[in-house]
């Protein structure tokens, strides 16, 4: 039996500062499901996860070990919709890391390679909030974001697991400052 999986990348936002607030007031008018914790970039969403988990955990110690925690600047807000039907409220960066690109892209290769299936693309964003499509369009609520200034805000990720979709975790590890 095949189960779905995700690789992901904690960012640890703080969402007791002053612009987080402000957000929230902001979209007052938005009926938001405000993401309560986890914030994380999916590195990887398997839809399908290979049954040879020990062949995809070996991979990703000798990807990520070593390789140093990324620093990403977040700043700006954007939006997209899912295929069921929810607005994802995203935080992103106008300058993801080459470096940690390039690892994302190899790893979901070598994932694909060990008999993974990913269909979604490598989007690095960090979900603050859902919204029902039907409540509002996507067009309004990208324009809205647009207008609402966010803050350079710089942060190192060094927390990466690899879990069961709504399940456990199968692999965990810390990179290197």
């Amino acid at each position: 039996m095949t189960y779905k999986s995700y690789l992901e990348i904690f960012v640890p936002l703080d969402t007791k500062r002053k612009w987080y607030s402000e957000l929230k007031e902001y979209l007052s008018d938005v009926d938001v499901m405000w993401q309560n914790a986890y914030y994380h970039i999916t590195m990887a969403f398997l839809d399908e996860t290979p049954k040879d988990l020990e062949k995809i955990t070996s991979m990703l110690k000798r990807h990520l070990t070593g390789f140093c925690a990324p620093v990403i600047t977040f700043d700006s807000l954007d939006a997209f919709t899912t295929p069921s039907g929810l607005h994802f409220i995203t935080l992103t960066s106008s300058a993801i890391p080459k470096e940690f690109v390039s690892l994302t892209d190899t790893v979901r290769h070598d994932i694909i390679d060990a008999g993974g299936k990913i269909e979604s693309e490598f989007k690095p964003h960090v979900t603050l909030g859902r919204v029902r499509e039907s409540n509002i369009s996507l067009e309004y609520l990208q324009s809205k974001l647009r207008r609402f200034v966010v803050s350079p805000i710089e942060l190192t990720l060094t927390e990466v697991d690899f879990r069961k979709f709504r399940g456990e975790v199968l692999f965990k590890t810390t990179l290197p400052i």
